[in-house]
């Protein structure tokens, strides 16, 4: 029973810290967007990670 009663609350807890990174992300992003050169910075960052994973995938093919 109490196993069959823990499982309800695992969506509630991690709703709200999901609604909170999307938050600070789109919090991030404006404050990035304000600053003269933050959308280059952000693309930047962008391209080094499509980068990055690019690397992984070809080093486990």
């Amino acid at each position: 029973m109490n196993s069959r009663m823990e499982i309800p609350w695992s969506p509630a807890i991690n709703k709200p810290s999901f609604d909170q990174n999307f938050k600070t992300r789109q919090i991030l992003g404006k404050a990035a967007n304000s600053f003269k050169g933050g959308k280059k910075f952000l693309k930047k960052c962008h391209n080094n990670i499509g980068q990055h994973h690019k690397h992984i995938l070809s080093k486990n093919i």
